[in-house]
């Protein structure tokens, strides 16, 4: 469930999301408008939680920083009622694994809350953290779909046990200087 639509949101969040400077291949597959706090902020930052194969990202409207969260780095994932948020019974909470050379520490914790369907969310979350780390121990991670460009001249040569499809195209200025007017077949035989 990728969002591939073109319609002005949907690129909004697209150009929001690539100020994060994600890998390649991190297509949107859900977007929740809420609110996020964390222990830093006292005021609630309201934005966007998307939802990548393997990112959670917070992209807010106006004011603060946005999150870019590994999901394969998160330690807990529940519903909750926190006290920052006033007792507010939509929130998620995201708690992040401490960093490794963190003797004792706890890691980092962010609640999102004024979610319309929390638990929808929290479901659609778990279940992404759930084909990444299948994809992870299985090693299907590194047979995701690429796209890269290629110039010519190019030689292919597959040497993986599977099929390799490429697609050519050709760029549009070229197409458009073979049927311009001054190149055209019936202009040259004048």
């Amino acid at each position: 469930r990728v969002f591939r639509g073109r319609d002005a949101w949907t690129e909004r969040r697209r150009r929001e999301l690539a100020k994060l400077a994600l890998p390649r291949g991190e297509d949107i597959m859900q977007v929740w408008g809420c609110s996020m706090w964390t222990a830093l902020i006292t005021v609630p930052s309201r934005g966007w939680l998307c939802l990548t194969p393997s990112f959670l990202c917070f992209l807010p409207h106006i004011g603060s920083t946005a999150e870019q969260l590994k999901l394969d780095c998160v330690a807990q994932l529940h519903s909750g009622s926190s006290i920052v948020n006033l007792g507010t019974s939509s929130c998620l909470e995201v708690v992040m694994k401490p960093p490794e050379n963190a003797q004792g520490q706890t890691g980092r914790c962010l609640t999102f809350g004024m979610l319309p369907d929390r638990d929808l969310c929290l479901r659609t979350i778990r279940e992404a953290r759930e084909v990444l780390r299948v994809e992870r121990t299985s090693g299907l991670l590194r047979w995701r779909p690429i796209e890269a460009e290629l110039l010519p001249p190019i030689t292919v040569r597959n040497l993986l046990p599977l099929a390799l499809h490429v697609r050519l195209q050709q760029p549009l200025e070229a197409t458009l200087s073979v049927f311009s007017d001054e190149g055209s077949p019936a202009n040259r035989r004048r």
